[in-house]
């Protein structure tokens, strides 16, 4: 994955807190300097929201709220897809305030949580990467019942352009030890396995969708089982995901289609679309004439596809050889390649 792509930090992979009990409505308040009017993401990691959220921002001010029955980490996405987690909870309330300039410097309140995510960047706002996988990993040590030590460990030492598998399975067992009722954390447990078998060099993961999923912009889908046995079969072949929200993922899915036109060495091809509509999905197909086999579940960031592939972003592009994986984050011109 490239790292300005828009990050989901292997979304869907799990959600990132706690059960509880009750309910209650939360509240997200924003005071921001630098921006007028504009619009902000929001999603969930944990399935408290099943689809994007939208934020108007109007005088730099925005307000969302929602009903929860468990604490909940929310994903705020702002227009340069930079994004900062909101952690939440049934009748709390959050606000954050700064400059949208200085992200980094923002102000996050209202739980306990948001404050120690709060700290924690401010503290490591210049660390170098391996100065800030230094510094999470003794947050974590030191503070293995938070919520935030699961948030860290998973976009410090899984969802980044160099994964730390091995250092995030050692503090994996440290939250289970931990956190020994949260089935959040069993399931990143089970998750980073998965991880492992996308690792270059391995045979392609039995992706799983059915029949339904799979969107045609004119005709006959084809089987889940025929896209499977092409791409396994095909000396090369490509996997990627886009959204119609993510400007980047449809500038690389339109390439993909001058390069198919242009060339005699056409890769099977998979597109993911992690729209929340398979009709949204079939109109941005059609609009651009894209004739290829692509899968739209509707589970947007919860795809269990996302989770299969180990995906980290979008676009975030597989390459495959004779069905091996050869790269599991390829850039643009490494796609093209296959075409020559």
């Amino acid at each position: 994955m490239r790292k300005h792509s828009f990050i989901v930090f292997v979304i869907a992979l799990l959600a990132l807190s706690a059960c509880g009990d009750g309910g209650g409505l939360f509240k997200l308040k924003g005071e921001l300097k630098s921006i007028n009017q504009g619009e902000f993401f929001l999603y969930s990691l944990n399935g408290a929201g099943h689809r994007l959220d939208t934020l108007k921002v109007m005088n730099g001010q925005f307000n969302f709220s929602t009903n929860l029955t468990e604490p909940a980490t929310f994903m705020l996405v702002f227009p340069n897809f930079s994004q900062v987690p909101i952690f939440a909870s049934p009748n709390s309330e959050v606000k954050i305030s700064g400059d949208v300039s200085h992200l980094k410097k923002l102000e996050i309140k209202g739980t306990k949580e948001n404050k120690q995510m709060t700290q924690f960047r401010h503290q490591t706002a210049q660390d170098s990467p391996d100065e800030l996988r230094r510094h999470a990993e003794n947050f974590i040590k030191e503070n293995p019942k938070s919520t935030v030590s699961v948030y860290l460990l998973l976009s410090t030492f899984v969802a980044t352009p160099n994964p730390d598998y091995q250092k995030a399975n050692q503090l994996i067992q440290l939250l289970k030890r931990e956190q020994p009722n949260n089935t959040e954390v069993l399931l990143l447990n089970n998750q980073l396995s998965q991880l492992a078998s996308s690792a270059v060099g391995n045979t392609m993961p039995n992706l799983k969708f059915s029949a339904k999923d799979v969107v045609a912009a004119r005709g006959t889908a084809q089987s889940p089982a025929a896209i499977l046995q092409q791409l396994r079969s095909q000396p090369n072949a490509v996997i990627y995901t886009w959204a119609s929200w993510n400007f980047t993922s449809l500038d690389f899915q339109n390439e993909l289609k001058r390069q198919m036109r242009r060339s005699s060495s056409r890769p099977a091809l998979l597109g993911i679309c992690l729209d929340a509509s398979r009709i949204s999905c079939k109109n941005i197909l059609q609009r651009d004439s894209i004739t290829w086999n692509v899968v739209c579940d509707e589970l947007s960031m919860q795809s269990p596809l996302i989770q299969q592939l180990g995906s980290q972003g979008v676009p975030s592009i597989m390459l495959l050889k004779n069905g091996k994986i050869v790269k599991s984050d390829a850039t643009l011109d490494e796609t093209i390649e296959l075409f020559r």
